[in-house]
């Protein structure tokens, strides 16, 4: 019975080792117990996707708009109604200050001018047995009034040009602009009365000294000094008018904001030069960031770019956009080792709330994008004596074939095909240096490499 049994085990040894053989043999495409054994690679399908290249850099989050609020003079303060955080909006008052020395002094100068008016006046008198003298003084207040005409109309032309952009952004009624509008018409109106009262002073007195020769000298240079010392106060009244109307502009807010800094207390006075206030738009950000001379070729305004960071939300979705490119390179450090860069600036354009002015911001610059393309990895290719691309692709029969293989735009392991392999191929992953054309390979699978 033990014999039988032995027998038949024998017989069932035999038959496995015939089955392994022909499957040996199918495998390799050699028979034989001594045959080579076929060389056992992996493969990937190729396939069509998205496909994109990017460039990883880090920036600084700022803030793009930013008012400061500078005095060329140390101003008194006599109150502040803001501080560090206060939303405010276009024409707030932001501080009080006590102009009550320069009220004064302008309301001196305009005494002084009237008291030098009457002067004038007197002198006029003096002089009138010289009817020459009182056609100077004539023209001397004529071009008086040209001058003063001619520096109105400036005034309302730059009211005019503020006012033109204050009402493209919406901060004043096309009422208020059409009021400016008519200033202007009315100054240069202004303007043209004075010029024509100025071309009939000249004729009179051309008249005058042709009929009188005889004309008071020394009268009429005493007018004519008056005259001078009434434009000379005249321009010191406008320019204390100024000075005061700057410090009150100061005291508003010129757009909507965030305080983001204070340096001003009530009762003391402020610093002069630097800034009393700092207000920022908070509805615009932008990153500033160094890009490495090497990569910096591959960067075009409009790109866009993906924005995180270790205070950003990982929920968010923080998108920009390439808005500036730097004319020149500087030396700037790049993680943490000096190098040739050029500056870059990124606008946010989604999800602004999620950052703020002084954040550190890792920004990936999508620098090229391609949907549904034949799609190959690098580890697919081998390159040549040539540096072509080569790449192995398995045939139905279980022979490789060699094919040379044109790329186009690259990812950081991936490559666009445009010549040399055909989607649906199986390609050989990571050939070896014994991979040839025309052999035959087995296809293993994932089970396989298991163990499975």
């Amino acid at each position: 019975m033990k014999k039988k049994i032995g027998i038949a085990v024998l017989i069932i040894g035999i038959v496995a080792i015939m089955i392994i053989y022909n499957l040996n043999k199918d495998t390799t495409g050699e028979g034989g117990f001594g045959g080579g054994k076929a060389q056992e690679v992996e493969v990937t399908v190729m396939q069509r996707d998205d496909l994109y290249s990017s460039i990883l850099i880090t920036g600084t989050v700022l803030e793009s708009n930013k008012w400061e609020v500078i005095s060329n003079t140390p101003l008194q303060i006599n109150e502040v109604f803001v501080e560090v955080g206060d939303h405010v909006t276009m024409g707030q008052e932001l501080f009080a200050v006590d102009m009550t020395d320069l009220i004064a002094e302008l309301n001196q100068a305009k005494l002084n001018y009237e008291i030098q008016t009457l002067q004038l006046e007197k002198l006029r008198s003096i002089s009138s047995t010289s009817t020459a003298a009182g056609g100077e003084i004539t023209l001397e207040l004529s071009r008086l009034a040209v001058s003063t005409a001619e520096k109105f109309l400036e005034e309302q032309r730059t009211n005019l040009e503020k006012s033109r952009i204050l009402l493209s952004e919406g901060f004043i009624s096309q009422e208020e602009f059409n009021t400016m509008t008519k200033a202007v018409e009315e100054a240069q109106n202004q303007l043209a009365t004075s010029k024509l009262n100025l071309k009939r002073a000249e004729d009179d007195l051309a008249a005058l000294l042709k009929s009188n020769n005889q004309a008071n000298q020394s009268s009429q240079i005493d007018v004519t000094i008056q005259v001078k010392n009434l434009e000379s106060l005249k321009m010191n009244i406008t320019t204390l008018e100024n000075q005061i109307k700057e410090i009150s502009d100061l005291a508003y807010a010129t757009g909507e904001g965030v305080v983001t800094e204070v340096h001003i207390i009530a009762g003391e006075q402020s610093p002069s030069l630097t800034p009393m206030l700092t207000l920022m738009d908070m509805n615009k950000m932008k990153v500033e960031a160094n890009v490495r001379e090497y990569d910096i070729k591959d960067i075009t305004l409009g790109q866009k770019v993906i924005i995180t960071g270790d205070a950003i939300s990982k929920s968010a979705s923080v998108e920009g956009e390439v808005s500036f490119i730097a004319p020149k390179a500087i030396q700037a450090l790049v993680n943490g080792k000096e190098a040739t860069t050029v500056p870059i600036e990124i606008t946010i354009v989604k999800d602004m709330n999620q950052l703020k002015p002084g954040y550190t911001a890792d920004c990936e610059i999508t620098t090229s994008f391609k949907e549904q393309v034949l799609v190959a990895s690098y580890d697919m290719f081998r390159d040549d004596r040539d540096n072509n691309k080569l790449a192995y692709v398995v045939m139905e029969n279980g022979i490789v074939e060699e094919r040379v293989v044109v790329l186009s735009i690259t990812a950081d392991f991936d490559a666009e095909v445009l010549e040399g392999l055909k989607e649906g191929e199986l390609v050989i992953n990571n050939p070896s240096l014994s991979l040839k054309d025309g052999m035959k390979v087995k296809v293993i699978s994932d089970l396989e490499k298991e163990g499975i």
